[in-house]
C-alpha cells in the first residue's frame, strides 16, 4: 500500500504466558488480542494527529481525513494506522488574498507566507463538488491579474500561461517524520502490553458473571 503506515502484529511467542492463562475460554486468547490491538491502534491514530497538529497548521479533522485504521478480527490478529492522500491545499492553511497574491502558513513554527501573483479560484471535481485551491500562473514579460469574470480561453496568449495548483506536505511524509512515527510507535508498543492486561483481567471478570 502507498503511503506511510504503523502495523501492529503479534509475536506469539511473547504472548505464550496469555495464551496459556486463557487456555480454557473459548476464543479467550483471540478477544483479547483483537480488542488490545484495535485499541492501541485508535490511540496510535490519535496521538500521530495530534503530533502532526503540532507541527502543521491544520486542524485535527483535516488531517484526520488522510488517515484509516485496519482493525483486527478474530481470524487475523494484526492491524495497522494508514495514511494516504494527496498534498493538501494551501486553503486548509489558512490561505487568503492580498493585493499581490496569497498569504499563508504551512508550519506553525514559522511566519506567514505572501506567495506573490498567486491567486485563489473555485474548481469543480466529480466528487468534492465546488472546491477552492490555490493557484499560480508563471509568466515573462506580460503579467496579468485573474480575473473571475474574464474568458481566458478565448484571450490573447499571453493570457494562458499554465496555472499550478500550490499546496503544503502530504500527511503521510509528515506521519514518516521520526519527530512523528518514532515517539508514536515507541509508545504504542508499551501501550500494547498495558492493553493486553486490561482486556485479559476484563474477560475473567465477564466470565465470573
Amino acid at each position: 500500500m502507498a503511503g506511510s503506515s504503523f502495523q501492529l502484529t503479534i509475536d506469539d511467542a511473547q504472548m505464550a504466558s496469555v495464551r496459556s492463562a486463557l487456555s480454557g475460554i473459548a476464543s479467550g486468547y483471540e478477544t483479547v488480542m483483537r480488542n488490545a490491538i484495535n485499541r492501541t491502534l485508535s490511540t496510535v491514530q490519535t496521538q500521530a494527529v495530534a503530533r502532526i497538529a503540532n507541527e502543521l497548521n491544520l486542524t485535527s479533522a483535516r488531517i484526520k481525513k488522510d488517515f484509516r485504521i485496519v482493525n483486527a478480527t478474530m481470524a487475523s490478529t494484526g492491524g495497522g494506522v494508514y495514511s494516504t492522500g494527496v498534498p493538501v491545499g494551501l486553503m486548509s492553511y489558512g490561505a487568503t488574498a492580498t493585493m499581490s497574491g496569497v498569504r499563508f502558513k504551512v508550519k506553525k513554527a514559522s511566519g506567514f507566507t505572501n506567495l506573490k501573483h498567486a491567486f485563489i479560484a473555485t474548481t469543480v471535481h466529480s466528487r468534492a463538488g465546488a472546491v477552492q485551491n490555490v493557484f499560480w500562473r508563471r509568466w515573462n514579460s506580460f503579467r496579468v491579474r485573474w480575473d473571475i469574470n474574464k474568458h481566458y480561453a478565448m484571450m490573447p496568449w499571453e493570457y494562458k500561461y499554465k496555472t499550478e495548483r500550490k499546496a503544503g506536505p502530504r500527511i503521510q511524509d509528515i506521519y514518516a517524520n521520526n519527530t512523528v512515527f518514532e515517539p508514536v510507535t515507541v509508545q504504542a508498543q508499551t501501550l500494547f502490553v498495558q492493553r493486553v492486561d486490561e482486556e485479559v483481567l476484563e474477560l475473567f471478570r465477564r466470565q465470573a458473571l
